[in-house]
């Protein structure tokens, strides 16, 4: 089970509630394939774009192609994170999910408001309506 987020900034209460719930869920997706990690920053680690379709590739069981994924200890360039993105997105467009209220762009720059509505769409398609 998920730790709360104790490295979260000052956030509303019902902003700590949903980041805890998102990365609760994400980390439950996730342990399929060992990657869960109860002291996830969600802004940090979706951040490279490789979670992001690793969770993916396990919701719709389909490789998404052409993602880059960085090997222990490295970091990804800004293009290449943008990129792993956007192929994600791409990736959802195609599974006939709308990202239109999310970028790539502030995925890639971390913020807390994006990352969370991207995660709400994740769970709203694959979870809630399944």
């Amino acid at each position: 089970m998920s730790r709360p987020a104790s490295h979260l900034p000052a956030l509303k209460p019902w902003e700590r509630s949903q980041y805890v719930t998102f990365q609760r869920w994400l980390n439950h997706v996730l342990r399929q394939r060992d990657l869960d990690n109860p002291d996830m920053k969600l802004e940090a680690d979706l951040c490279d774009g490789s979670l992001i379709v690793e969770a993916l590739e396990i919701l719709t069981d389909k490789k998404v192609k052409g993602v880059r994924r960085a090997r222990s200890g490295q970091t990804l360039s800004r293009i290449i994170r943008m990129n792993n993105v956007h192929t994600a997105f791409e990736f959802l467009k195609r599974q006939k999910v709308d990202v239109s209220s999310v970028s790539a762009e502030e995925i890639v720059d971390g913020k807390l408001a994006a990352v969370l509505g991207l995660l709400w769409l994740l769970m709203l398609h694959f979870q809630l309506r399944a």
